[in-house]
């Protein structure tokens, strides 16, 4: 979970003091997401409801139809889609109706949960990581921030 103050600068938020509140575990006593029994529609509630309870209840209630929310599979659901698209494309649907019972501000389902490249699950990271170090605004100096190398866990 990340905050950014409201504060506009020239129309845009200072993306400068992004800030992680904490990270949200989903439940992984039976394996990954893709363990999820997707015949079974209390599975991903089942899956998700402990992380994403955590995750809104520091949301104050007046910003929660305000607050985006976001799922990026990434190399497990690719590899995943590739031998059963049929079960993946269950699953990503049973997640965005549930992500659509909480209250948050998901108005474009198939773009908020979905499966990412390879390209943008890297770009992401570099971002995330030099936005929480401060290295790519505080010392406004993007030719020196940190690389990400990531070697995956492609949990399946």
């Amino acid at each position: 979970m990340i905050r950014w103050p409201a504060d506009k600068s020239d129309g845009l938020g200072s993306t400068s003091r992004i800030t992680q509140l904490k990270t949200c575990d989903v439940n992984t006593t039976r394996g990954s997401i893709t363990s999820i029994n997707v015949t079974n529609e209390n599975s991903v509630r089942d899956y998700f409801s402990t992380a994403m309870t955590d995750c809104t209840i520091d949301i104050p209630d007046i910003r929660k139809s305000r607050t985006l929310i976001f799922l990026g599979g990434t190399a497990g659901l690719r590899i995943r889609n590739l031998t059963d698209p049929d079960y993946v494309t269950t699953l990503l649907q049973q997640t965005r109706a549930y992500f659509g019972t909480l209250g948050l501000l998901f108005r474009s389902p198939e773009n908020q949960v979905r499966i990412i490249d390879g390209s943008e699950e890297g770009l992401s990271g570099w971002i995330t990581t030099n936005i929480l170090t401060g290295e790519l605004f505080e010392n406004n100096q993007p030719l020196q921030t940190y690389g990400v190398f990531d070697m995956g866990g492609m949990i399946i």
